[in-house]
C-alpha cells in the first residue's frame, strides 16, 4: 500500500489533468470564485482552486478507504 499521502498527491494529479482536459470546469469554478470573491485577484483565486484540489483528492483519498474502518472508530 502507499503512504497516504503519495495516494493524495496521485489523487491531486489526475483531478488537475481533469480540468486541464475538461476546461469548462475550471472556468466554471473561476466564474463562481469571481461571484463570491469579486474583488480578489487572479492569484487569490488560483491558490484557492490549487487548495480546492489539495481538499477533493483527501477526501476522495479518506472515502476509498473508510470500508477499512472498524465499527470501534
Amino acid at each position: 500500500s502507499f503512504p497516504l499521502e503519495k495516494r493524495v498527491s496521485f489523487v491531486r494529479g489526475i483531478l488537475k489533468l481533469f480540468f486541464t482536459i475538461v476546461p469548462q470546469y475550471k472556468k466554471i469554478a473561476f466564474r463562481n470564485m469571481r461571484q463570491v470573491f469579486p474583488d480578489s485577484s487572479k492569484e487569490f483565486r488560483e491558490t484557492l482552486l490549487e487548495k480546492a484540489y489539495l481538499a477533493w483528492a483527501r477526501m476522495i483519498v479518506d472515502f476509498s478507504r473508510m470500508h477499512l474502518l472498524g465499527q470501534e472508530w
